[in-house]
């Protein structure tokens, strides 16, 4: 329990953590773009002003957190070429997307079988003509996942 507690103060305020859990631990807000007191957070407005980061919602006396609900992280990376989008800052936010590709489905009487669908450019002849997939899929492309707590260190 002290070596917990040791490590607790070796922690950086601005450390963002997952917890496996739906509360945020003594000494951690939970990062949902709650709005809290400046007064009450000092040091983690400074490690915000320290990095010449804008904080969220400021109005003065208050300031917000980052919401990262419904977010994946991603390595940040300053190294052009890496990250699609260039070089970005910590803690932005990058926009979904779908990498663009194609699909081709042929259908004619070079197929595997007159009127039947062929796939590919295996089955070519003047009587060959494109047509268009269905949309299938859900509201948003994402992998396999787990829901975390995001939280950090004040």
């Amino acid at each position: 329990m002290i070596a917990a507690a040791a490590a607790a103060t070796r922690t950086p305020v601005g450390t963002v953590i997952r917890l496996d859990g739906p509360d945020a631990p003594a000494g951690y807000l939970k990062l949902d773009g709650g709005q809290y007191a400046r007064a009450d957070y000092p040091a983690l407005v400074a490690f915000y002003q320290g990095q010449g980061r804008l904080i969220a919602g400021d109005t003065g006396a208050q300031f917000k957190v980052p919401d990262y609900r419904g977010r994946f992280d991603r390595a940040w990376s300053t190294a052009a070429g890496l990250d699609p989008d260039g070089p970005r800052a910590p803690g932005s936010t990058q926009a979904d997307a779908f990498k663009s590709h194609t699909h081709t489905i042929k259908e004619g009487s070079n197929a595997p079988g007159p009127g039947q669908l062929a796939s590919g450019d295996d089955y070519t002849d003047q009587s060959t003509y494109n047509q268009t997939t269905s949309s299938t899929g859900g509201t948003e492309t994402r992998p396999v996942n787990v829901a975390f707590l995001w939280c950090i260190k004040t």
